[in-house]
């Protein structure tokens, strides 16, 4: 129908079609949509190479009123942040939270290994806990690779020898600088991008 051969699909469901004003008492039904757009994956070379990042200026948007960890269309903190980023000239921006530790990107998780330890931002950071962070949990434990969720200083990130990005487009993405700290893309980082195409090729095999 779509004409699509490599896509990906977003679904995006609301209280529904409502009267004028933020009174939500007039929204009866929900309202679906489902979009559906070609994949157009990053160069190899960025896989190869890495990406560069910097630490966003801007902080995050606390939990109150809205959860964080809620995904939702309120994402104007996010677009602020990443068109800092672009100006910049960085892939990415992290962003810390309202108590100054590291959170997330403005579309991504964040990932950095120390000493053979993977660490990332937990839930308590005010993170979305993504679907490709959950996936690298997983495959951490099936590879008995010791993981520490937790609260962590931008220190912490300058110190680690490892940086990787993911989310669901991105997959698994090594970052090579961050704010002038030179990273490489060592064996972990190169493990978990090779087990995640595994995983993600099986699974379409499967399907």
């Amino acid at each position: 129908l779509n004409k699509l051969k490599d896509s990906y699909i977003r679904l995006t469901v609301s209280r529904g079609v409502g009267g004028r004003g933020i009174d939500i008492s007039g929204c009866d039904s929900p309202t679906i949509v489902i979009t559906a757009r070609e994949f157009l994956p990053h160069p190899e070379s960025m896989y190869r190479d890495g990406v560069s990042a910097c630490i966003s200026e801007e902080r995050m948007n606390c939990r109150n009123p809205i959860d964080s960890g809620v995904k939702s269309l309120n994402f104007l903190n996010n677009i602020l942040v990443r068109m800092e980023a672009s100006e910049r000239g960085f892939f990415e921006a992290i962003m810390l939270n309202h108590g100054g530790y590291l959170a997330e990107g403005t579309v991504s998780n964040l990932f950095f290994v120390t000493k053979g330890v993977l660490y990332t931002p937990s839930a308590e950071a005010g993170i979305l806990n993504g679907i490709t962070r959950q996936t690298v949990l997983e495959i951490a434990e099936e590879k008995g690779i010791a993981v520490e969720e937790g609260l962590f200083s931008t220190k912490e990130l300058h110190q680690a020898e490892e940086v990787f990005l993911t989310n669901s487009l991105i997959e698994i993405m090594p970052v090579s600088e961050l704010e002038g700290k030179v990273y490489v893309k060592g064996r972990i980082t190169e493990g978990f991008m090779n087990a995640y195409k595994d995983r993600v090729n099986n699974e379409i095999l499967a399907g």
